[in-house]
């Protein structure tokens, strides 16, 4: 939950929500909601929605793994970029026998998969 700018006043909002099987798992997907700066924003927040917006960064999507190649992540981004929110998705997995292909086909499936609704694009 956070709050969120409308027009001139903000609203209490829901904006992610982090699935795991077990809480102590550290396989997870994330779906964090990022509502579009507004024009008093910080640099921060600004530099984050265009790498957002771009797929830039941290946002390609591009599986990432520890040295030791027992966890592998990914970021990507869902949502219509002309819409007021965009959406982060992290998928992070634990699992030593994963090879990086695998990591991008359930990249592809999770990211696909995502259907949002018609309010909150």
């Amino acid at each position: 939950m956070a709050f969120v700018p409308k027009g001139e006043t903000l609203n209490w909002e829901p904006l992610g929500v982090t699935v795991k099987e077990k809480s102590e798992d550290t396989s997870f997907v994330q779906v964090l909601g990022q509502p579009r700066p507004g024009s008093g924003a910080g640099t921060k927040l600004n530099e984050r929605w265009t790498k957002l917006l771009t797929k830039e960064g941290e946002y390609t999507g591009d599986p990432r793994h520890t040295t030791q190649f027992d966890q592998f992540w990914t970021r990507g981004v869902v949502g219509d970029p002309k819409a007021d929110r965009l959406f982060e998705v992290v998928m992070s997995l634990k699992e030593k026998s994963l090879l990086p292909r695998q990591v991008v086909e359930r990249r592809d499936q999770l990211l696909t998969g995502i259907k949002l609704a018609a309010g909150s694009r």
